[in-house]
């Protein structure tokens, strides 16, 4: 007598039942949110504030508690990474890591560690009389309880970075319209980086490095390009600079 079996269509069910619950719980923790900012000022200033993310407490100072240099990087900026305690409405806060993997005037790549990973990406560029900035977020939650919880609260989680990007574009039009009324000129740091990208431009039309990439981040992106176009690993750099 052969032994009896389940019948085949209730397995299947059940393992893809069981299946899709998996493949649930591990994307809760990750998350994909793109802001766009419409900014009534010119690109060239939105970026000068953009790169200095050291002052960010000075003027985004509801969210950016807390940053410093950790490591300056090249003379063209690739390679700085800036330690970040930031928070957002809800009661919690976040210590990460950003690694600069890639720049260029109408925008960079951020590696991101530490309670985040993943990586965050700026575009910025003319948009009437005024800039259009996108910032485009994939990361996932490395923090334990955080990661926990991120099944049952992964909304609140996204609806909390909306908070502080909202928060952001607030106070940047508002240190916008403090520095052009005060005559501020743009950074002698960010001056520099931009006569470099020009150099680099006339010579090669490509990203700090002789093949026109970042080695450690694997980034093929031809100043002509858009970033959506380029070849990016940020989480690449972000585990090895964990190890």
């Amino acid at each position: 007598m052969r032994p009896p079996t389940w019948p085949r269509g209730r397995r299947t069910r059940s393992g893809g039942l069981l299946h899709a619950l998996r493949r649930g719980l591990a994307r809760a923790g990750r998350f994909h949110i793109v802001t766009r900012w419409e900014l009534a000022a010119p690109p060239r200033a939105v970026v000068a504030l953009l790169s200095e993310p050291e002052r960010f407490p000075d003027w985004w100072g509801e969210v950016y508690l807390g940053v410093r240099i950790l490591e300056p990087g090249r003379p063209d900026g690739i390679g700085r990474i800036v330690e970040m305690r930031s928070r957002g409405f809800l009661p919690y806060r976040l210590v990460w890591r950003g690694r600069l993997v890639a720049w260029r005037p109408d925008g960079c790549v951020i590696a991101a560690m530490g309670d985040l990973r993943g990586r965050g990406v700026w575009r910025i560029r003319p948009y009437g009389t005024g800039t259009l900035a996108i910032y485009d977020w994939r990361v996932r939650v490395e923090r334990p309880l955080l990661r926990r919880l991120a099944p049952l609260l992964g909304p609140a989680f996204a609806w909390n970075h909306r908070w502080a990007m909202a928060r952001g574009a607030r106070a940047l039009t508002a240190e916008l319209a403090r520095r052009s009324a005060d005559g501020a000129a743009m950074p002698a740091g960010l001056a520099a980086i931009e006569q470099i990208m020009i150099e680099q431009h006339a010579s090669h039309h490509r990203l700090g490095h002789r093949h026109g990439a970042d080695a450690d981040a694997g980034i093929v992106a031809p100043l002509g390009d858009d970033f959506g176009g380029a070849s990016v690993d940020a989480d690449r750099a972000a585990r090895a600079q964990d190890r």
